[in-house]
């Protein structure tokens, strides 16, 4: 790849690193490395990753696509299996406090997505030059389906509930969104399209995740918004408290009075 050929990709590469250290910054800045410490971790994958393909890109270019797919997939899957369990936890715990079946349904939606992805994928592999490209194409095909699927899930069930999204988290779910939603659309594309790399329609992603970058930054620079809903947790110690006063009414208005008269 001769990266100083193509102006626009340098230009959107630069400033999405920029833009990563900028949410990396606004992190350390304000701390929310320690309530978010998987977003914290994925967004330093993302600055190092950048970095050193960037520099394989200038330097060894012919080592750019074996440096690529060996930082991703497997690498960052960990890091993106908390940074979901942790947005998860925030708003949805304690779980106890959710009606019944609510995280078995949220599993098998997640599921069925799952195996729509993977099922298309099998029928349309795509056509690749070799057949691990193939294959790892079609993985992240499949990834990008699953992860816009589950804070598109996380989202509708949060609505559905009526819990209050805070401050931070709803920054994190609205970037991942975007990008997400762009992410299928381009690597969706490029699997079935056998379009390089660096295509027209990636740009899209890289404006998508630019734009990500921008939500982070934006939400993480302000200081945390106050909670103006009380939580699933505040709600049921309420309930708890209203129910133990009713029935200690119920015991008093049922209290047989003693008869003053002697009737």
């Amino acid at each position: 790849m001769t990266l100083y050929s193509q102006p626009l990709l340098v230009a959107l590469w630069i400033a999405n690193m920029v833009a990563e250290g900028c949410v990396l910054a606004c992190l350390v800045g304000r701390r929310g490395y320690r309530e978010y410490p998987a977003f914290t971790a994925f967004v330093l994958a993302c600055v190092v990753r950048s970095l050193l393909l960037f520099y394989v890109a200038n330097y060894a270019p012919s080592l750019y696509q074996s440096v690529k797919w060996a930082t991703y997939g497997l690498p960052q899957l960990p890091i993106v299996i908390a940074l979901v369990r942790e947005v998860f936890h925030i708003l949805f715990h304690p779980y106890n406090t959710l009606p019944k079946q609510t995280i078995s349904h949220f599993m098998l939606a997640t599921v069925a997505v799952a195996v729509l992805a993977v099922a298309f994928a099998i029928r349309y592999p795509g056509a690749q030059p070799t057949v691990w490209l193939t294959l790892a194409r079609a993985t992240d095909q499949v990834v990008s389906w699953v992860l816009c699927a589950v804070f598109g899930f996380i989202a509708f069930f949060a609505q559905y509930f009526g819990i209050p999204w805070r401050h931070r988290v709803y920054g994190i779910g609205a970037g991942f969104l975007l990008y997400l939603s762009a992410d299928v659309v381009v690597e969706t594309a490029i699997a079935q399209w056998r379009l390089p790399a660096y295509s027209p329609i990636s740009y899209l992603g890289m404006l998508a995740f630019l734009g990500a970058c921008m939500i982070w930054v934006y939400y993480f620079a302000a200081a945390e918004a106050p909670r103006s809903v009380p939580t699933l947790e505040e709600l049921k110690t309420v309930k708890s408290l209203l129910e133990d006063l009713g029935a200690a009414v119920k015991r008093v208005q049922w209290t047989p009075r003693s008869n003053p008269r002697g009737l």
